[in-house]
C-alpha cells in the first residue's frame, strides 16, 4: 500500500489522473496513440525509425567530438583513453540502435505471419 505521507507521489500521479481517457473497444491504436498506425507492431517499428533517426546524427556528432578530443590529446595517455572510450562507446550505441531496428523488423515479420 502506498503511503502519501511524501507528497512526491501526489505529484508524480496526478497528470496522469487528470489525463485519462475512456478506454473503448472500437478504437484503434491510430486513434489511441495518434502515431497513425493500425498496429502495435507498426507503433514499435515508427517508435523505433524515429529513435534512429535521431541516433544517426548524434552518433556523428559523437564521432567527430572523439576526433577532436584525439587531436587535443597532444599524446597524453590518459586523454587518448578518453577518446578511445567516447569513440567506443559511441560505436556501441549505434550498434545497438541499429540491432533494434533488426530485431523490432524481425518481431513485425514473425508476428505478421501469425
Amino acid at each position: 500500500m502506498l503511503s502519501f505521507k511524501n507528497k512526491k507521489y501526489i505529484v508524480v500521479l496526478l497528470p496522469f489522473l487528470a489525463v485519462a481517457e475512456t478506454a473503448y473497444a472500437q478504437s484503434s491504436y491510430k486513434d489511441i496513440l495518434k502515431l497513425g498506425c493500425d498496429s502495435i507492431a507498426e507503433c514499435v517499428v515508427r517508435i523505433i525509425d524515429f529513435a534512429i533517426t535521431l541516433a544517426f546524427p548524434v552518433a556523428v556528432i559523437f564521432i567527430v567530438y572523439s576526433g577532436f578530443l584525439f587531436v587535443t590529446a597532444q599524446g597524453a595517455p590518459d586523454k587518448i583513453t578518453n577518446a578511445k572510450n567516447t569513440i567506443t562507446w559511441t560505436l556501441i550505441g549505434l550498434a545497438i540502435a541499429i540491432g533494434a531496428k533488426a530485431l523490432s523488423l524481425a518481431f513485425v515479420e514473425f508476428f505478421s505471419g501469425l
